[in-house]
């Protein structure tokens, strides 16, 4: 019985699950890329290898840039950091 009840659940959550990966607009884009002149942001992560500074040492540089996204002083409009 109970083998049954856990199975039922697996189910729903799959079913779940597979119902959320479905896009709303059927376009396929998450994002739509915006030229730098609209946007005003104009930012490159360009590292440059050396001997001492390489992805072996500073692994973490090399992986890519973080960003993130939020209202910080609270003017209403999303500030973002690199």
């Amino acid at each position: 019985m109970a083998f049954k009840l856990y199975h039922n659940i697996i189910i729903i959550l799959l079913v779940i699950g597979f119902a959320g990966c479905n896009d709303i607009d059927n376009s396929g884009k998450l994002f739509t890329l915006m030229p730098q002149k609209h946007t005003g942001i104009d930012f490159s992560n360009d590292l440059e290898y050396t001997e001492s500074f390489n992805p072996f040492t500073f692994h973490a540089f090399y992986n890519g840039g973080g960003v993130a996204a939020g209202d910080i002083n609270n003017d209403g409009l999303p500030d973002l950091f690199f």
